[in-house]
């Protein structure tokens, strides 16, 4: 077999995984860096929504959990609990 008919047969193949790697890798690992942004960027009296549909407003934040308050409750979850920050 020489080079051209190499590059016959598995071009197609190859161009597949390119474009696949554009398609789902590279705007997956960009969404992931801006949610963890999103998340290094909370402070306190940031109205959120966590990833079971409570919208709270943040009252203390540590390192690895985040103290919410949704009208008479408060509660503590994980910072990965929170889905989005929502903007007034």
């Amino acid at each position: 077999m020489d080079l051209q008919s190499m590059l016959v047969m598995f071009g197609p193949i190859i161009l597949m995984f390119v474009v696949f790697y554009l398609l789902m890798v590279v705007p997956e690992k960009k969404r992931q860096k801006k949610y963890k942004q999103m998340l290094d960027d909370l402070k306190v009296n940031d109205r959120v929504l966590t990833r079971g549909g409570i919208i709270g407003k943040i009252i203390k934040l540590n390192a690895e959990d985040v103290i919410i308050e949704s009208e008479t409750t408060r509660f503590k979850i994980t910072r990965d609990g929170i889905s989005s920050k929502i903007e007034k």
